[in-house]
């Protein structure tokens, strides 16, 4: 799970998801961006040991809002695709 409380590392999470192009397909919560360095370092199942890996989860948490989103992701063709798996209530 991610969990930034730095500027600098909050920032790099922020420009990371920043290019991610979502749209909405067959009522789902999907999007893509480039295989790129910024991605392996931010999402943590992104690479094992010093192994990158070709799919996985990721999750985020947001303090404000005391809510957890899981993304499932996968990468084909030099690009990563996420799909939304679950949002928590807000607490």
């Amino acid at each position: 799970m991610g969990i930034f409380h730095d500027g600098t590392t909050d920032s790099l999470q922020s420009q990371f998801h920043k290019s991610i192009e979502w749209s909405v397909q067959y009522n789902r919560i999907v999007g893509s961006c480039v295989d790129s360095p910024l991605f392996r370092e931010i999402v943590p199942s992104a690479v094992i040991g010093d192994e990158p890996q070709e799919a996985g989860y990721y999750e985020i948490y947001s303090s404000i809002a005391r809510q957890t989103t899981k993304f499932s992701w996968y990468q084909d063709a030099g690009l990563i695709h996420f799909q939304v798996i679950s949002v928590s209530e807000p607490s």
